[in-house]
Formats: C-alpha cells, sequence, structure tokens
C-alpha cells in the first residue's frame, strides 16, 4: 500500500477538525440572521405600540375632558366623547406616520355624570426581516380608559389688578416703546414705565388711554384679552356649565361683571375693561376681604347649578403702594393724589412720597376654604438700566417675596403661575382654563 494511504494516515484524517467551524458557520448563519431580524421586528412593532398607547391615552383623556363639560344630556355626553376619541386618536396617528386596522371607542355615563371612555385599537406592523417565521404583519393592539370627575358646574372669578403698575409695556420692549412714544427718560414714571395712570391734563400728556396699544401692549391689556378668548372659548360649552364673575382691583375692588351664564354678553364688557381712574394704587388687604363677601358662592362640588365648584384667578403684579389718586375741583384727573388711609404698611417696604411693599399670602385666608385659588404674578419688568430707587427695591427685595407669597395664596402648588412676557401671560391663563374645565383622569 502506498505511504499515502498508510493507517495511520487515514485514522489522522477521520479525527481531524480542521474547518468545522466555518462548516457549522455556514450551516447556521441563516438561522442566526433570522432570529436576529425576528428581534429587531419586535422591537419596532413594541415602539410602534408604546406611541400609540401615548396617542390612545391622549385621545381618550381628551374625550372625557370634552364630554365633561359639553352638556347634562348624556347620551349627547356618549356621541361626543366617542367621536372626540375616535377623530383624535385617528389625526393625532396620521401627523405621527401611523397608521390603523380599526379603532373603537365606547362611552358610559355613570348616574353622578362620570363620563367613561374606552377606547380600544389595532394596527400592523410590516415586517421587514422576520417573514419566513411571522409573516408579513405583526399585529399590534392596545386599550385606554379615562374617567371624567364628573359634570362640573363652575363659578369662575377672576381678578384683575387695575392700577397703575399694571398700565406699564407687558415687556421690556413694550416698555422702551412707551418710553420712545412720550420722550421721557426711562427712569420718569411719567412715561408710563413704572406705573401708567388714566390721567393727563391734556390728551397728549401719558395715560392709559393715551399709551395702550400705541405702539405696545400693557400687561393689564394682555391679561383682558387672554381672558376675553377664554370666555369666548367656554361660551361653546353648554348647559351653563360656566358662571363668570369679573373684579378688578386697586385701592378698592369694582364688580365690573356680575355673576352670569350669559358668556357672549360678558365677553363683550370684557373686552371693554378699562384701568381705575380713582385711586390706581394697589391695596389688597382692603380689597380681598371685600371681593370674598361678594363671591356669587361659598364653592361646592359642582354637581348642580346650585352647587358650583369655586374658581377664583388672581392676576397681579403683587407690587402695592398707598397712592390713591383724586381729582381736581373741575373733576380732572390730574395726577394729586392722597395717601390710602385703608393701606396696611408691612415689611419690607420703601417709601419716599408713596409706600411701596409686596403682596402677602394671608390676605387670600378671606376666601372660603372651598375655594380653588389660582394666582398668575405677571413680574414687574425692571428696565435694564435704572436708578430709579423703586425698581431697584422691586428688583433685589421683593421680586422673591411676591413670588413666594403669590404660591402661599394658591390652594395648589399646580395653581401657581409666572409670567414675564405678553406671550407668557396669555400661556399662563390659557392653562388656568384648561385646567379648570378639563376634570379628567387616566383610569387604566
Amino acid at each position: 500500500m502506498p505511504r499515502f494511504f498508510s493507517r495511520p494516515m487515514l485514522t489522522r484524517f477521520g479525527q481531524a477538525e480542521t474547518g468545522a467551524v466555518a462548516v457549522m458557520l455556514v450551516i447556521l448563519l441563516p438561522v442566526l440572521l433570522t432570529f436576529a431580524g425576528v428581534a429587531v421586528d419586535l422591537t419596532g412593532a413594541n415602539r410602534m405600540k408604546s406611541k400609540l398607547d401615548v396617542l390612545a391615552d391622549a385621545a381618550a383623556l381628551a374625550a372625557v375632558s370634552n364630554a365633561a363639560m359639553l352638556s347634562t344630556d348624556s347620551n349627547a355626553q356618549i356621541a361626543r366623547s366617542q367621536e372626540v376619541a375616535v377623530t383624535t386618536m385617528r389625526d393625532s396617528a396620521a401627523k405621527a406616520g401611523l397608521g390603523f386596522t380599526s379603532i373603537n371607542a365606547v362611552a358610559t355615563v355613570d348616574p353622578d355624570m362620570t363620563v367613561t371612555v374606552r377606547l380600544s385599537w389595532e394596527s400592523a406592523y410590516l415586517v421587514n426581516f422576520g417573514r419566513f417565521l411571522m409573516g408579513d404583519r405583526l399585529r399590534v393592539s392596545g386599550m385606554a380608559e379615562s374617567k371624567s370627575n364628573g359634570s362640573q358646574f363652575v363659578d369662575l372669578v377672576a381678578i384683575v389688578d387695575a392700577s397703575g403698575s399694571m398700565g406699564i409695556g407687558a415687556s421690556a420692549e413694550d416698555q422702551e416703546a412707551m418710553a420712545r412714544t412720550f420722550k421721557f427718560s426711562k427712569d420718569n414714571d411719567e412715561s408710563c414705565v413704572f406705573a401708567c395712570h388714566t390721567i393727563g391734563k391734556t390728551a397728549l400728556l401719558p395715560s392709559t388711554r393715551t399709551a395702550s396699544g400705541r405702539p405696545a401692549q400693557s400687561r393689564f391689556d394682555v391679561v383682558r384679552s387672554a381672558l376675553t378668548r377664554i370666555v369666548s372659548e367656554a361660551e361653546k360649552i353648554r348647559g351653563e356649565k360656566i358662571r363668570l364673575t369679573v373684579f378688578t382691583v386697586s385701592n378698592r375692588p369694582r364688580l365690573d361683571i356680575t355673576p352670569t351664564t350669559n358668556l357672549g354678553q360678558a365677553r363683550q364688557t370684557l373686552s371693554q375693561l378699562q384701568m381705575h381712574v380713582a385711586g390706581a394704587g394697589t391695596n389688597f388687604y382692603a380689597s380681598l376681604p371685600q371681593i370674598a363677601a361678594q363671591l356669587p358662592s361659598r364653592g361646592g362640588k359642582g354637581m348642580s347649578p346650585n352647587d358650583r365648584k369655586l374658581y377664583v384667578m388672581l392676576f397681579t403684579d403683587g407690587v402695592e403702594d398707598d397712592v390713591y389718586e383724586k381729582p381736581n375741583r373741575q373733576g380732572v384727573y390730574e395726577g394729586d393724589y392722597d395717601l390710602d388711609p385703608n393701606f396696611r404698611k408691612r415689611q419690607p417696604s420703601h417709601t419716599t412720597k408713596e409706600t411701596v411693599q409686596g403682596f402677602d399670602g394671608s390676605y387670600c385666608r378671606a376666601f372660603p376654604e372651598s375655594a380653588n385659588i389660582m394666582t398668575l404674578t405677571t413680574d414687574y419688568v425692571i428696565p435694564s438700566e435704572t436708578s430709579d430707587e423703586r425698581f431697584i427695591f422691586i428688583r433685589d427685595k421683593l421680586r422673591g417675596s411676591i413670588r413666594q407669597n403669590m404660591a402661599r395664596c394658591a390652594t395648589d402648588p399646580d395653581f401657581v403661575f409666572t409670567a414675564s412676557s405678553g406671550e407668557d401671560i396669555q400661556k399662563a391663563i390659557d392653562t388656568m382654563y384648561k385646567k379648570i374645565t378639563a376634570g379628567a383622569r387616566l383610569s387604566r
């Protein structure tokens, strides 16, 4: 036998493992790639489900939020909530580039007018790599459930600071525009920078009436505009669910809109709201107890028109002063003033001819315990370069204290808002309104 066919050689050839790993890899590679593809597709399907779950939660919440304030008619609530759930889910998914094979919403209304919406959905994930094992499509589905907090009848009370300091520009740009318009220095309070009052010997002198809107907006303008907009939104709610009351405040409170469910008329009145002429200082110590005594209700659970849930919205820069403007003998307001005899000084304060101090959260104890109090601090806009001692005092001593005391006044941390520009004021008031009218929660 030739040497290369010897028995030892054949034995070694049979026992050799050279190339075995490569052979096994060739055999197993398709299997490994298939399982890797399956893992990628499953991950993609789970991501798709997570995105759709988030959209379903939002749609279910929108449905019950809408239905809770819509009507006292349970059939109308059911129909509307189901429509909102499906439409919101479909539109949101379309914007996100996601599709459905089915969407279904079922709504029920309990005897206490609590609306429950169950939104179920089903979709298909297009399989890319794992088709051999899973087919062309992978089914994904989910469900969201939410409940309203029952039918909400609301007393909405707005308290708007109408003193001279709310007549200044809503932003630094607005302040600069007012100063340029009247050609005064930035530190001159007659230029509607520190305060803008409804005064003036002629129509050309600075006043809220000549300054507002030309060419800038005051903080009072922005608050009024934002309130008018949310009242317009509230008009869409049926069943006289919202009753509106509006007070303005300077040294004394003024009832501008008596409690009413006629929101169309209230909106027209609100759009013409003006700052105070007489007084035009700020005295919350004397004003808030008087307002509390005139509230339309003491606050209830919101289950009927006679048991309305009470919301108080307070809008102010939080700066108090003891100026009380008075007319001359001809009845014209030219800037003459006395000191407010009902003003109570507290520390810290700054006194020259007048006393300037910050809001005290204890003032809000005048309101009933059942009241839900929301606060919006419209930060005093301080010029970047100023030598006015009042500005410096507000910036260095009062700003932080005012925010803390406005937070003390609010009945919930989520009801505390601060704004430093016209845009921020508008956004804050919109959010306040949404919190009042939402009344919904996810239950599953």
